[in-house]
């Protein structure tokens, strides 16, 4: 649990408007997840847009990726 800071993102800082964030996901990410592994032996890409309004915030992901 203790690496997931990296995926954190302060919003609180961010100026209106949109912004772009590129992650790679891979076993590790769901490591600290009890019970069944859907996602074991996978790399997942995620592209978030992060869309900061005056009042609200809008997300858009797009996820892809592969097993290994």
């Amino acid at each position: 649990m203790s690496k997931r800071h990296v995926f954190e993102i302060a919003f609180v800082g961010l100026k209106p408007g949109v912004h772009e964030f590129n992650y790679e996901v891979d076993d590790k990410f769901f490591a600290g997840i009890d019970g069944k592994k859907e996602f074991a032996n996978c790399i997942a890409n995620i592209k978030l847009q992060l869309d900061k309004k005056t009042s609200f915030m809008l997300l858009k992901f797009e996820i892809g990726g592969r097993q290994m």
